[in-house]
């Protein structure tokens, strides 16, 4: 890594907005390579400062650069929004290791006359060959990605293959209980699977004191049993299919605090359960 005072006096003569907005990026939380967030801001703070340039705002993203799939919100708000700025990113891989998406990028950049600046190795975008350098690095960082990712696909049909492969977040109902550094086993769990079977049961309908007896084991407590709600002190009987539809269900298990592993239900994630739920 160059030294930060050669990084400077190497810019001093340099044409450049003085707003600047720092982007840090790393591609996931679990990342354990290369720089962290924290770091990257470092470097990025210490050139503005150094640089005399003004700090408007300063973004940290996790988020592919490679998988046009999971697209890098936060900079493209600002590639879209901004004008007359520098982006301040670390290193031309930390902005992009898609080579198509970083042409789109630059020219809506030169139409708002934005500037991209790499600070490892120092690079300019509004200098032709700098600009040619980060594309070079761009498609370098995506090849390697495409490698990476076939690498990945290759290893994971492999244990398909051999049965041995579990994914890294195991299905809903599900837990992996690890037995040994390589040998992992899928336990069911227990409440989860209360879960699954009340919403089975509110979908496609049951007795009310089955519905009420899965709430007490889930919670632990009769706050949110069922009441026919025109006679409260009656007990509803019996829901039928058709009486609660899937908004329905969202809003009860979420009123009741009734969570997806420490997440709200939405229509999504309660229309997938039931698609794979037996009526019985």
């Amino acid at each position: 890594m160059e030294d930060i005072d050669t990084i400077i006096s190497q810019t001093n003569n340099l044409n450049i907005n003085q707003e600047s907005i720092i982007y840090n990026r790393i591609s996931s939380k679990n990342q354990k390579d290369g720089m962290s967030l924290d770091n990257q801001s470092d470097i990025n703070r210490q050139y503005c400062i150094g640089n005399h340039l003004i700090i408007k705002d300063e973004i940290f993203e996790t988020a592919s650069a490679y998988d046009s799939n999971q697209k890098q919100v936060e900079l493209i708000n600002i590639i879209n929004n901004s004008f007359n700025i520098n982006i301040i990113c670390l290193e031309p891989t930390r902005f992009s290791r898609n080579i198509k998406n970083t042409g789109v990028w630059f020219e809506i950049m030169e139409k708002n006359n934005i500037n991209l600046i790499c600070t490892n190795p120092l690079l300019i975008s509004n200098n032709m060959v700098d600009k040619g350098k980060i594309l070079l690095l761009v498609l370098h960082g995506e090849n390697e990605s495409k490698i990476k990712s076939e690498r990945q696909i290759r290893t994971i049909r492999n244990k398909k293959r051999i049965g041995n492969y579990y994914p890294s977040i195991p299905k809903f109902g599900s837990s992996y209980f690890k037995i040994s550094k390589n040998n992992v086993k899928i336990i069911s769990n227990k409440k989860e699977c209360l879960i699954l079977t009340l919403i089975k049961k509110l979908y496609w309908g049951s007795k009310v004191k089955d519905i009420n007896q899965l709430l007490f084991e889930i919670t632990g407590d009769d706050k949110h049993f069922i009441y026919d709600m025109d006679s409260p002190d009656d007990k509803l009987k019996e829901i039928q299919h058709g009486n609660m539809c899937i908004i329905d269900i969202v809003n009860f298990l979420n009123c009741s605090e009734i969570k997806r592993r420490n997440k709200y239900w939405n229509h999504k994630s309660i229309s997938d359960l039931i698609k794979n739920l037996n009526v019985s």
